[in-house]
């Protein structure tokens, strides 16, 4: 699915929820009637919106929701950002995810700049690395791209799917997927197939790279 359908209709589900009582009672987002409502302010990108931010960034009902009501509303500054075609939508999307993570486990920076930009920045500066970086593929042995797969226990599903592994492999490693996306989903494949507990923040550049590839024709990764 679209990352953007996806945000739309999560958005949609939630304008007919209410919100949760602790959020309601937190006077940071009191007045607010709905997750669209909150969502609006964080795009006024001021004083208010860095209220709102914090606040969301600090509540512990209902996470997901409120990374959600953050990103959301910081789509149109990425297809802004993202004009030029330097970097996609997506990729820049998903690493503003991984800064909102990363600022609900490390608590809110103290700056004198507004949140949302702080963390639209420091999105833009790591999926422009990754950008410049993709050029290069990392190198995997045979052996090692079993562990990439899931096993199901269905032997045949398992067998076909590392020969499609080892295909995509190659296909990387020739040239002939020249998919700026595909290559930085493989990297952090690899990067991240043998960490034993991920954390929130690697687990989500995981399961990014884990739907990339699978876009590009690769087998799913394992879990």
């Amino acid at each position: 699915m679209d990352i953007f359908l996806q945000l739309d209709r999560e958005l949609l589900n939630a304008r007919t929820a209410a919100l949760p009582v602790a959020w309601v009672r937190d006077p940071r987002l009191a007045g607010h009637a709905s997750a669209s409502a909150l969502a609006a302010t964080v795009r006024t990108i001021g004083a208010a919106s860095d209220v709102v931010v914090e606040a969301l960034m600090a509540v512990t009902e209902r996470q997901e929701l409120a990374d959600t009501i953050v990103l959301a509303a910081t789509v149109g500054l990425v297809r802004n950002r993202c004009g030029r075609g330097v970097v996609s939508t997506e990729d820049l999307l998903a690493e503003v995810a991984i800064s909102i993570g990363e600022c609900r486990r490390d608590g809110v920076p103290t700056t004198e700049r507004h949140l949302v930009n702080v963390l639209l920045d420091r999105a833009w500066d790591r999926a422009r690395m990754a950008h410049q970086s993709a050029q290069g593929v990392a190198v995997v042995g045979s052996n090692d791209v079993e562990r990439l797969v899931v096993d199901d226990g269905d032997v045949e599903r398992v067998a076909l799917n590392r020969v499609a592994m080892l295909e995509f492999r190659q296909r990387l490693q020739a040239g002939a997927e020249t998919s700026p996306a595909a290559v930085r989903a493989w990297n952090s494949a690899v990067e991240l197939v043998d960490v034993p507990h991920k954390s929130r923040v690697q687990l989500d550049r995981w399961k990014y790279a884990r739907s990339q590839l699978r876009r590009h024709g690769s087998p799913d990764l394992a879990a």
